[in-house]
C-alpha cells in the first residue's frame, strides 16, 4: 500500500533539489527560522521525546517547524516517528491509523511501522486501520520531509489523525501510545503533535489568543488546552494532538519559536499563527 504526496508542488516542492534547498532555507533563515542547519552524525535516541510543529506551507510555517527539527537532530535518532494530526477532510475514522505500506515524498519513501500500527489494533477498541482519513490530509504529510532531511528515510512511522479532538480521545490515545512504549522498549520514539495556531484574524488579536493558547500547553495541562480553546474561541486546528502529547508526560514544554503568517508575509489583517514546541 502506498500513500503518494498531495500537497508536493503547493505546500513544499516537488522536486527533489528544489525542496532540499527550500529545507536548507527553513533552517538557515536567521529572521524567522533558527539560523543553522542540523546535525547530520547523529547519536540514537536515548528516550522517548516529543515536538509540536505547523503545517502550513513551507514559505509561512516553514522556518517556524524548523525549529523543532534542529532540537530533534541534537538529540539523535529515533527507530519511530509517531505523527499525531487533525483531520481537516471529514472524512474517515474518528482516530484513522494508516496501517502498512510506504508514504512517498519526493525525499524518498518512509515506511509504515506496522509492528507497532498491529499491536495498536490488537489492543485498542478505539483505533482502526483507516486510509480515507489520510488521502487527503496535509498536516502530516508535510512533516515527512523535515524528518528525512534530518534523520533520512530508514525511520518508520505510524500516521494517526484526530477527527474529534475531545478530552477523553485525547486521553485515550496518549494510553494506547503509552501501551507501544511499554511493549516496544527496545525502540525509541518520537511523537509529532501538528498544529497550527489561531486563524484568520488580525495580528492583533491572534497575538493575544495565541499567547492564551501557548500559557495553556507550557501548563503541561491537557485539558487546559482543550478549555481555552473552547472558551476563547481560539482556532488552533490541532489542540487534540498536541493534548495526546501532554498527556504522555514525556518532559515539560519548551517554546522554541513562536510567528505568524503576516511576520513572512506583511499582511497583518488575516493572519494564521504557528508555533514550535520540544517536549523532552
Amino acid at each position: 500500500m502506498r500513500r503518494p504526496p498531495i500537497v508536493a508542488g503547493t505546500f513544499y516542492d516537488i522536486d527533489k533539489d528544489d525542496l532540499i534547498k527550500r529545507l536548507e532555507w527553513a533552517f538557515s533563515d536567521d529572521k524567522i527560522g533558527p539560523g543553522e542547519l542540523p546535525e547530520k552524525d547523529q547519536k540514537k535516541l536515548d528516550k522517548n521525546i516529543g515536538v509540536i510543529v505547523p503545517h502550513a506551507g513551507y514559505i509561512y510555517s516553514g522556518p517556524v517547524a524548523a525549529w523543532a527539527y534542529l532540537e530533534l537532530s541534537k538529540l539523535g535518532k529515533p527507530d519511530t516517528v509517531i505523527l499525531i494530526g487533525p483531520n481537516h477532510t471529514g472524512t474517515g475514522a474518528e482516530l484513522g491509523v494508516w496501517p502498512e505500506g510506504l508514504w512517498i515524498t519526493p525525499l524518498g519513501e518512509l515506511k509504515v511501522a506496522e509492528d507497532v500500527t498491529n499491536f495498536l489494533f490488537e489492543n485498542s477498541d478505539i483505533l482502526t486501520p483507516d486510509t480515507s482519513s489520510h488521502i487527503s490530509e496535509h498536516s502530516l504529510e508535510v512533516q515527512l520531509p523535515f524528518l528525512q532531511y534530518v534523520y533520512g528515510s530508514d525511520i518508520e512511522i505510524v500516521p494517526i489523525t484526530m477527527m474529534v479532538q475531545e478530552f477523553e480521545f485525547s486521553r485515550l490515545l496518549a494510553e494506547n501510545i503509552q501501551k507501544v512504549f511499554e511493549h516496544f522498549p527496545e525502540k525509541k520514539f518520537v511523537v509529532v503533535a501538528s498544529s497550527d495556531l489561531n486563524h484568520y484574524e488580525s495580528q492583533e488579536i491572534t497575538l493575544k489568543k495565541d499567547e492564551k493558547f501557548i500559557k495553556a500547553v507550557l501548563s503541561e495541562d491537557p485539558k487546559k488546552v482543550i478549555k481555552v480553546v473552547r472558551n476563547d474561541e481560539i482556532t488552533a486546528c490541532g489542540f487534540g494532538p498536541i493534548a495526546t502529547l501532554l498527556y504522555l508526560k514525556l518532559g515539560s514544554p519548551k517554546l522554541l519559536k513562536h510567528a505568524t503568517s503576516g511576520d513572512i508575509n506583511g499582511d497583518f489583517s488575516h493572519v494564521v499563527g504557528y508555533a514550535s514546541f520540544i517536549v523532552a
